[in-house]
């Protein structure tokens, strides 16, 4: 009896250590696993930290990028439109040239000016009936013409003249320095685009004047006519014949040259191509040399 009792309390207690073997055993790979479960998780969360990472640097790269390009856009557009000043600055400066590559003295934007004491009057155009002989009487111009000034400017546009009256005058100028004149150019409308050319000038004669103040006083107070043959104080550097119909822009040698440099210049209008109302000046330009 005790040795059945005893043979079953080995039995027991083999069973137990087994029991506890396995337990030990399954615990162990539970154990296991839950670690390698941990590693996946870290790894996962170390994962999604570097994504969210990445997202931000993206982000971030994204952000620098724009601001890039909203830079490189206005810094386009400003060069846009400086590249158009100076686009348009060329041509003005071209056609300041008179496609001929030489200064205009005349150029009223340069320093030029008229002294219109010195320049016959504008033409005034006049309704016909009494309406025009009371505006005559009274000397209002129902239409006043533009002014000398017209013809030292850059532009040329139809009607855009300075309309002297009649078919004789003269035109004064204060050049914008003082130089020897060796060249004069005449531009008008060109006959393309006109209606007529009947109102061109056609013989000029370019007169240097050598005393101003005693010329003006000559003219002015002594009250000589403006246009004559007999001009003291000055120099007759040369007579040109224009005639539009060849080109609308020619440029004119003066036979004459002086010895030393001067500022003022009269240009004597003979006659025109046949308008006997008046004479369309579109644009006087002036070339030289500063020194003899």
């Amino acid at each position: 009896m005790n040795k059945l009792s005893l043979s079953i309390d080995e039995n027991e207690s083999k069973q137990n250590i087994i029991n506890y073997i396995e337990l030990q055993n399954r615990q162990n790979e539970d154990h296991e696993q839950l670690e390698e479960i941990k590693s996946k998780y870290d790894s996962l969360q170390s994962g999604v930290s570097r994504t969210e990472k990445n997202l931000s640097e993206i982000s971030d790269v994204l952000k620098v990028l724009s601001q890039s390009q909203e830079k490189l856009s206005k810094e386009y557009d400003e060069l846009l439109g400086t590249i158009s000043e100076q686009v348009a600055e060329m041509t003005e400066k071209a056609y300041q040239q008179d496609a001929v590559g030489l200064p205009d003295y005349a150029l009223e934007s340069s320093g030029a000016r008229v002294i219109s004491k010195l320049t016959t009057d504008t033409y005034k155009l006049q309704p016909d009936g009494i309406v025009g002989k009371i505006s005559n009487i009274l000397g209002i111009a129902i239409k006043p013409g533009r002014p000398p000034t017209e013809a030292i400017q850059p532009s040329i546009h139809p009607g855009e003249c300075w309309a002297m009256k009649g078919t004789q005058g003269v035109l004064t100028l204060k050049l914008a320095k003082n130089v020897i004149p060796t060249q004069i150019t005449v531009e008008h409308l060109a006959k393309e685009i006109s209606f007529s050319v009947s109102s061109a000038p056609r013989f000029i004669e370019v007169y240097a004047i050598q005393d101003i103040k005693a010329f003006s006083e000559d003219y002015i107070i002594g009250k000589r006519e403006l246009f004559g043959q007999e001009k003291p104080f000055t120099t007759l550097l040369g007579k040109i014949e224009f005639d539009p119909s060849k080109k609308s822009l020619q440029t004119f040698d003066l036979p004459s040259h002086l010895d030393k440099p001067i500022q003022y210049l009269q240009f004597q209008f003979l006659e025109n191509w046949g308008n006997s109302d008046y004479t369309c000046i579109y644009r006087i330009r002036v070339h030289g040399s500063n020194s003899s």
